[in-house]
This record gives structure tokens, sequence and C-alpha cells, in this order.
């Protein structure tokens, strides 16, 4: 645990690398070890056989006379005892060791190649009875095994010597690679460090390379490039309010100064009046910043259900109704609701209200607003169209924006503060909706359209 805090990637690419390159020089001279050992006892069992064939071949050559004559010795490196059926040993390459040091050769098991030692040395030998001359002869034939542990400590030693050769080489090219590899991160944190000492906006370098650091590279710039439009986006809100919030208490500290100064009690009560509308006016616009503030994907994916769109509907046009009513203006609604759709109710909610509020205060005395919810088996559709003056062609592009108005040189005492149209894109952008502006043909309206998703819910939905 405490060497993968300290040591360096650079560090722990050579370390196991190393690791790596040890492990399998151990499996390969293990191996390597196991095969000369199989290959020097099948050669030695050839060539004890083969020398077996070639004494049992003189035996069988043998006749009854010359059968107690000594045979003639095997070649350098050959051991053999021969006895023939009535125990006169013909052939006894053992002779200069002591009968003690012979004991193993009367161990031998017959037909099978086995290893003994005598006087310190290890041989493979091979014990055979062969037909001959007045019944079964006894054959034993051996080899040292001297000359195959000498070569078997020389690989191995090759193999030591080559292996730690070889682990050097690996440990070094593993520190060259890796420096290579992570050369690009290294310039990316030199770039990350000169932004943060800056505090400037930028991007960190990316390689021609299509690989896993340029591909890193090529994603932390866009979560970068997110970072400063965030930060962009909250600096601007604030400016924003700032600017907006600027004009307003000044009224509010006007109004207050006239009603300290003023001697009518009804000119009191005037200034009162609007020095409430004023706080309620600025209270609305906090709350609508507060709620663009928090609003969030998680708070709005919810589901409402086809009764509670309904519901919602109908009250929210009858009670616009009422405040339409007072300018002669009529609201129009048909409602057509028989599927869920992926959308929070209180998010409906501020939606209609923001949208037809909006109506309201476009559309003269005598106009219309209609209200149109419809829906297929995948979308539910809301139309708001009224009969007001429409957009300035120039200003749909920005409508969605915070603090946009058509209007700009309108009083905030008879204008909003340019975000109901801001609040209701945050709050389809949450729930995947979409939102279409437009002005109808030949300037007798603007019309706004909104396309929700339709979704299957169970009847036990909490």
């Amino acid at each position: 645990m405490i060497l993968r805090k300290s040591l360096s990637v650079t560090a722990k690419t050579a370390l196991v690398s190393s690791l790596f390159a040890i492990m399998f020089l151990s499996i390969g001279g293990f191996a390597l070890d196991n095969v000369l050992q199989t290959i020097a006892e099948n050669s030695a069992e050839s060539t004890l056989r083969s020398e077996l064939s070639a004494l049992a071949s003189t035996i069988e050559a043998l006749t009854p006379e010359n059968a107690t004559d000594p045979l003639d010795p095997l070649p350098p490196g050959q051991l053999a005892v021969v006895r023939n059926p009535s125990g006169l040993t013909l052939l006894n390459s053992f002779s200069k060791f002591s009968i003690v040091s012979q004991t193993p050769l009367r161990a031998l098991p017959v037909s099978k190649v086995e290893t003994f030692q005598i006087n310190g040395q290890e041989y493979w030998g091979i014990r055979q009875y062969v037909p001959g001359p007045n019944g079964l002869w006894e054959v034993v034939v051996s080899q040292s095994n001297q000359l195959n542990k000498l070569f078997s400590h020389q690989v191995i030693y090759l193999l030591l010597s080559f292996g730690g050769i070889l682990i050097v080489v690996i440990w070094l090219g593993s520190l060259l690679l890796a420096n290579f590899v992570l050369h690009p991160v290294k310039e990316m944190r030199i770039r990350a460090e000169e932004l943060i000492k800056n505090q400037e906006r930028g991007s960190l370098p990316v390689s021609t390379a299509d690989d896993e650091i340029s591909n890193l590279a090529r994603t932390l710039n866009q979560l970068l490039e997110a970072l400063h439009a965030s930060l962009s986006q909250q600096s601007q809100l604030i400016a924003d309010v700032s600017h907006e919030l600027r004009t307003p208490l000044a009224v509010l500290q006007s109004r207050l100064q006239l009603a300290i100064n003023s001697e009518e009690r009804s000119e009191h009560r005037l200034e009162l009046a609007k020095m409430l509308e004023s706080s309620m006016s600025l209270t609305n616009m906090l709350n609508q910043i507060l709620f663009l503030a928090r609003n969030s994907p998680s708070a709005n994916n919810q589901i409402s259900t086809a009764t509670e769109m309904r519901e919602l509907f109908f009250n929210t046009i009858d009670s616009m109704r009422l405040l339409a009513s007072k300018r002669s203006i009529v609201i129009e609604g048909s409602v057509e609701v028989e599927h869920s759709a992926q959308i929070s109710i209180d998010g409906l909610e501020r939606i209609l209200n923001n949208l037809i509020a909006n109506s309201l205060a476009s559309v003269e005395a005598g106009g219309t607003i209609t209200v149109d919810v419809s829906q297929t088996e995948c979308v539910t559709k809301l139309v708001v169209r009224d009969s007001g003056v429409g957009f300035p062609p120039d200003f749909i592009p920005k409508a969605l924006e915070r603090f946009s108005r058509a209007d700009s040189s309108r009083s905030r005492e008879t204008g909003g503060f340019g975000l109901g149209l801001s609040l209701v894109k945050a709050i389809l952008d949450s729930c995947d909706g979409d939102i279409e502006i437009e002005n109808l043909p030949d300037g007798q309206g603007a019309k706004i359209s909104l396309t929700l998703k339709n979704v299957t819910v169970s009847p036990h939905r909490n």
C-alpha cells in the first residue's frame, strides 16, 4: 500500500514489468530444466537399450564351449555386468568399485531404467535377463549421469545470466516506454497548472494520436468548456440580476421617500399600494431565479397522469379567465388527454401559467387566447395561440434566454423581467421536452408549441 502511494506511474510500470520478467524467467527455467531432464532420460534409455540389445546378440551367439570366456568390454562411458546362469561374471565394468558400492546394482528392477548412486556419483541403469547357452543370462547396463548434470548446470547458469541481463533491459525499456507514453499527460498537467496560475480560460494539449490519452484530453477539454460555460452563465446571471434589481429598488426607494414626505393620507395609501405591488413583483422574480438555479433533471423528470393533467388544464384555464375577463379577453381551451406524460405536475403548472400570462401581457382588450392540448400514443402537444402583436422577428432566436424581452425599453412596472420563457425552457430541458416559438401569418398573433413525451405507468404509481 505504501509503495502504491509513494511510487510514480513510471516507477510502478518498471517494477511490475521487472516482476513479470522474473516470474516468466523462473517458470521458463523450471520448464526448460524439466525438458532437458526428459530429453537426457530418453536419450540415456535409448542408449542403454541399444547396448543391452548388442550384449543380448553377443550372448545369443555364444556356444556351450565358449560360454565361460570373458566378454569384450564396452565403449568408454558404458558400464555393464554380465553373469551366466551358473552365476559366473563374464563382464564387470564396475570391478574398480567395492562390493558394498555395487550393492545398488542388485536393486535395479527388470526391464526398467532407474537411477542409482555409487561412490557419490549418479548412474542410469537397466537389468534384463536374456536367453543364452544353458539358460537365462543376467545383464546390467549402466551409464553415468555426470555429463547430463554438468550440461544442465551450464544451461541454468546461462539462463540466469541471460535472465539478469534481460530483466535490466526490460526495466530500462519500461522506464523509457512509460516516460514516452506519459509525456502527453505531463504536458497536460503543466498546461493545467498554467491555467490555474494565470486564472485564464484555455484547453489542454491534445496529441495527434488517436489513443486513450488523446481521448482523455478531449474529454477533459469538453469538461473545461462546460465548466467555463457554467461559470460564464453564473457571472451573466449575477450581472443580469443586479441590473434588473437596480431599477425596481430605485423606484421602491423613491416611493418610500414620497410617502415619507407626503402629508396626505390618501397619497400614503396609494404609494404603499404601489410599493406592495413592486415588492410582489420583486418576490416573483426572485422565486423564478431561485427555481432556475435549483432546477435539475431529477426534479422534473417525473410523470403526470392523464387525470392529473386534465384537472390541471381546466383549473388553470378557469383561473386565468378571471384575470382575462377584466380586460374583455376571451380564453378558449380544448383538452384531449388520455395518456400520461413525462413531466412533473408542478412543472406543467408553471409552464401553463407562464405561457398564458405571457399571452395576456401582449393581447389587447377584446382579444383571444386559445389553449389546445392533444395527444398521440407517443407525445403530448400543448399549443398556446393569441391574437396579440406577436414577437419581433429578431427577438424569436433569443426569446428563451434569461432576462430577454421583446421590448427592452418597457418599464419594469408594465412588463415582466424576461424570465418566463426561459423558465419554461428549463423545465422542458429537464424532461426531454421541446418548445417552438413562431408568429402567425399576416400579423395575427403568436404561437408557442410544446412537445412532451408520453409514458406508460403502473396503476400503483407513487
